[in-house]
Formats: C-alpha cells, structure tokens, sequence
C-alpha cells in the first residue's frame, strides 16, 4: 500500500469495499498526565471542602500533591522538603480567597525554578485584600474555578484550571556576580517610614523595590540583584498582620528570589507572637524593635 502516516503518528484507518482507498485519519493523543502542586490556605473553609479531597486522586486526569507548611501546622515553617517538592513537580495551582504569605512565597518559588503557576478563587472575584496585592505587583490575573460541567465528577474541574499555558517567568537576565542588593518593603505606614530609612541610609548597600513597575520588571529587578532582604513591619494591629497584602505581595517576589537561588534574608519586626511571623526553615531572620534599628541591622546582615 502505498502512502501512509507520518512516521510515530497513531491512525485510524476508513474505508468502503472496492470503492474509496484507504483513508489515514490521525488519532488526537490525550494530553499528557502532571504532576500539579496544590497551595491553598488551610483556615478558609471552601478549600477545606474539596482540595484534600483532591489531592487523595478523586477522578481527575492528572496528579495532585501537597505538602502543608509546618507539617500539620499551616503556621509552621516553609522547609527545604516543601520547595523539593515544587521543584519535583509540572506546574503549581494556588487558590487566593485572601492573602496569604505561605501560599505566595510558595507561588513564587515555583516561578522561581521555572514551573508555571496557575492562580484561581473559588468565589466570582478575588477579595478586596487579593485586590489590593494583586494590583500592587502589577501583573497577575486571578480566575475564578468555573463550575463542574460532569455532575457525576466535581473534581474534572480542576484538570481544566491546569490545561493552559499558565503565568511563566520571563526570559531570566544573566545572574549577576555582583550586582545591586534589593529591598523588599512594604509602602503602607510603617513600611512607608522603612523605606525613607533604608533610602536615606543605606542607600550605598541596597536598592529599593520599585513601587511603580510591572511585575515583569520586579522579577527582572531581582534576576540582576547579588541579593535579596524582605523587611516584614508591622502594617496592622491584627494577628495576621504577616498576611497583609503588601506582605504578601512580597512574599510572592522572596519566594521568586530563593527559587532563583539568591541570598535572602529576613528582616521582622519584633512584637508578635511566634505564630504570627513567616518562618522559612534554613534562611536566617534578623529581627529589629523600631525604625531607628533598622539600618543598623540591615547592614550587619548584608
């Protein structure tokens, strides 16, 4: 017979008695399976509902893991085995009803070492605080999970938010052997204070993140810095004041900079409860009191 399918191309082959010839008809290969990293924040009760659920395999095409920061505690400390596991894995889906440092310092990462990032809320529209980071970075666009379209298999759903391209970094700049150290600070009060310190300071050891730019240009930003520090103030009385949307809207760009493999430093400001802070397993903090402290601990640190 002659003519035939591409070389490696499955067909199926039509045709009628002793009146047409052969017929090729190219088969459509079923996407191929991921392995998907689910972050989610344990406190809100929708994510509750259905993502254990579906990280134990309920009806879906692809593989869905986690790993809890802290083990059993979602305050605990963001270890070395959790990013071994974004990295182990195709792409990464967050879940963004509030801001949340865990899962944006979780997001970024995998950013970080090159996985797509798929960002969803299970309600219509993200919270006003998702709002307020989201705009503060400039560059995401956060998807509602849409509904299930097979009654008979809710969890189906979440094959489609992982079936796109995703958000991806972009074209990483060459490492820098020795380039600018970068701050990471907060604009609202006292982060406004922070960064008229750390400008007036320290101006010969470190640069300011931009407020202005596109998160294109942030992420390029860190890509050429030698090293990174995130100044974590306190923005609110509350006890979740680490999930501030500034806060968190920097967790995002850290959890880029450790992915990327920078130097990165923490720098909280002291007064709240141990379980109110950001604790990344293995990356030193250095504490300070007010702001008159400062630019003084910044520079030891650097």
């Amino acid at each position: 017979m002659e003519g035939g399918p591409p070389e490696g191309e499955r067909c199926t082959i039509f045709s009628t008695p002793a009146l047409l010839p052969f017929v090729w008809l190219p088969m459509r290969s079923p996407p191929a399976a991921k392995t998907v990293f689910v972050a989610w924040d344990h406190s809100v009760d929708e994510h509750q509902a259905e993502l254990p659920a579906l990280i134990r395999g309920a009806g879906t095409h692809h593989t869905y893991t986690a790993r809890c920061a802290g083990g059993d505690d979602p305050d605990g400390p963001i270890s070395e085995d959790l990013c071994s596991d974004i990295r182990q894995t195709d792409c990464l889906l967050a879940f963004l009803e509030r801001p949340n440092c865990n899962v944006m310092f979780e997001a970024g990462f995998a950013l970080g070492v090159g996985r797509p990032i798929y960002l969803r809320v299970y309600s219509q529209r993200a919270g006003d605080g998702w709002n307020e980071a989201v705009a503060w970075l400039k560059g995401f666009t956060i998807k509602p999970l849409e509904e299930a379209a097979d009654n008979d298999n809710n969890f189906a759903r979440y094959d489609a938010c992982v079936s796109g391209k995703g958000y991806r970094s972009p074209a990483h700049s060459a490492a820098a052997a020795r380039g600018p150290r970068l701050t990471l600070c907060p604009n609202q009060n006292p982060g406004l204070s922070a960064r008229q310190f750390i400008r007036s300071k320290l101006a010969d050891i470190t640069e300011l993140n931009r407020l202005d730019g596109s998160l294109t240009g942030q992420l390029q930003a860190i890509d050429l810095a030698e090293g990174v520090g995130w100044v974590i103030p306190f923005l609110t009385l509350e006890s979740r004041h680490r999930d501030h949307p500034e806060n968190a809207a920097n967790a995002f760009l850290a959890g880029y900079a450790h992915g990327r493999g920078k130097t990165l430093k923490l720098f909280q400001q002291k007064g709240v409860s141990l379980r109110t802070l950001l604790d990344i397993a293995d990356l030193p903090n250095h504490p300070w009191l007010n702001l008159n402290d400062l630019p003084d601990v910044i520079r030891r640190a650097w």
